[in-house]
């Protein structure tokens, strides 16, 4: 995994694919990782289970900002909306 800012922008060395987009196609989606391989070929079987492996190592970290994400699109688009 290559760090980023937060442990969710962590993405899969040599591609642009974050650990999130993998944790949510798997656990908010039920994507199973041979699909989630099917879905972005150029991820191998073995990037998808590093990236669950490193989501189980830092399982509350990745929710967090995975919940902050997603509160500051709702907030985003609410004040987009209002205007």
């Amino acid at each position: 995994m290559r760090s980023q800012n937060s442990f969710s922008d962590s993405s899969v060395v040599g591609h642009r694919i974050r650990v999130m987009d993998i944790v949510i196609w798997n656990e908010d989606l039920s994507m199973s990782p041979d699909e989630i391989v099917a879905a972005s070929p150029k991820l191998t079987l073995s990037d998808v289970h590093a990236a669950l492996t490193y989501y189980l190592d830092n399982v509350e970290e990745i929710r967090n900002d995975i919940r902050r994400k997603r509160t500051s699109l709702i907030n985003c688009e609410h004040s987009f909306l209002s205007k």
